[in-house]
């Protein structure tokens, strides 16, 4: 299937499916598979850039910030309400990672669609926002190497935020910088 053949959310999931890896995409063009590697952890920092959407289907990898960005410009092609999140945990002391995510609206309902969290990805539905943010969380949770204790603090500290899309090709760095994790108005 190619993008341009896509026409509905399920449609896109199994492009996606077929056509994009987890992955990053380095400022020098090389592009990076395995997130458990030394290569990985010591240049994801300083080399990663976030691509757009039409940099993603050239590439073929993507992390979930690259990911949402195809996901973004699918859905404004065709014209669906939805929000871009960025989530994190913000207590000290535990390293975790962060994860974006898009949820769009359809007959009064709501859904969450992931591809890039392999574990759970799909489309999600559920009658408000709110709820799946929280699905969000709990499946982030269940996936660190946590206590039962340190979940449920986990699922509670996350800190969510609506973003609007980066620039194109921007560093690690960047993407972070314009997130308005700042604003308490932002904050889910």
């Amino acid at each position: 299937m190619e993008y341009k053949n896509t026409k509905t959310p399920e449609e896109l999931m199994q492009y996606m499916d077929e056509n994009i890896k987890y992955g990053f995409v380095s400022n020098e063009g090389k592009i990076y598979q395995d997130a458990n590697s030394e290569e990985w952890q010591r240049d994801w920092e300083t080399k990663c850039i976030v691509q757009d959407g039409d940099g993603l289907i050239k590439t073929g990898y993507g992390t979930c910030w690259d990911q949402v960005e195809l996901e973004r410009k699918w859905f404004q092609e065709h014209n669906y309400d939805f929000k871009t999140y960025y989530t994190e945990f913000n207590c000290q002391g535990i390293q975790t990672s962060s994860h974006t995510f898009l949820i769009y609206e359809k007959n009064n309902k709501y859904y969450w669609f992931e591809h890039a969290f392999q574990p759970v990805r799909g489309i999600h539905e559920s009658n408000s926002e709110d709820e799946l943010i929280n699905n969000v969380h709990k499946n982030m949770a269940m996936y660190e190497n946590f206590t039962d204790e340190q979940r449920k603090e986990f699922v509670n500290d996350m800190t969510t935020v609506e973003y609007q899309a980066p620039k194109e090709n921007c560093s690690v760095q960047e993407f972070r910088y314009n997130l308005p994790i700042n604003s308490k108005e932002a904050f889910k």
